[in-house]
């Protein structure tokens, strides 16, 4: 049983890579327009990210088709450049009439072996619904020929949301065939992800730290708040 575990960051801080000696690895997601090129100059294995709704990613909305392809040009680039063996997509952006069948179409003509895709919380931060927060939803994405990045707290956000066992509920999106990994802490009844540090909030670690080492070759991204002293903890609690 390998796990790996590594930290997130953004391309626009390359400055935490130096405070991150003790990681496995770094996620960083590629905001869209900032070079890369000081991020070449750590030795250090790299994860990619692509920009999401946050920076207008919408594959659910066709007005967004060339932004969208120019964002994951950047992330697949970057990655090359990196050597990422792996670039995490968020797969929409709401739940209009039709966005689903347009999202499933769009994704199908960019299939690429190294994408996975991260399942979403049920609503956004404007609290508008979106698609890809249920396990049977994600299971049709990934059929289009992709991995998957399963995000503990978008799966128990959605869990609130739906009010159902947020166990149950992440362990048929693990049943999907996640090896691949985001984790923070949280609230148990918060919609939102909150992506509050480990030793804060309310998730069961314990069931996290089970549900990852049953997994083969897991790698284990925190996105947890920066600050070193406290990343050790974390990194930490789940190699011992």
């Amino acid at each position: 049983m390998t796990i790996k575990v590594g930290m997130k960051t953004y391309s626009t801080q390359p400055e935490h890579i130096s405070k991150w000696d003790f990681a496995d690895f770094v996620e960083v997601l590629i905001v869209p327009g900032i070079p890369i090129k000081p991020f070449l100059d750590f030795d250090v294995p790299f994860r990619v990210h692509c920009a999401h709704a946050g920076f207008g990613v919408n594959f659910s909305d066709p007005s967004k088709w060339d932004h969208n392809i120019d964002c994951l040009r950047q992330a697949l680039e970057a990655a090359d450049s990196l050597g990422s063996p792996t670039v995490v997509l968020h797969p929409s952006g709401d739940a209009r009439e039709g966005s689903k069948e347009y999202a499933l179409d769009a994704l199908s003509r960019i299939s690429d072996a190294h994408i996975l895709l991260e399942n979403l919380p049920e609503l956004n931060m404007r609290g508008e619904q979106r698609i890809c927060y249920k396990p049977s939803e994600m299971a049709e994405f990934l059929s289009l020929g992709f991995g998957l990045c399963f995000d503990f707290g978008h799966a128990i956000a959605s869990a609130a949301a739906l009010n159902v066992d947020y166990k149950k509920f992440c362990d048929r999106f693990i049943g999907l065939g996640a090896n691949y990994f985001h984790v923070s802490n949280g609230l148990v009844r918060s919609e939102q992800d909150l992506h509050l540090p480990l030793l804060e909030g309310e998730f069961d670690l314990d069931y996290i730290k089970d549900r990852v080492i049953r997994t083969k070759s897991a790698e284990i991204v925190l996105e947890t708040p920066f600050n070193p002293e406290q990343n050790i903890w974390e990194y930490e609690f789940f190699k011992r």
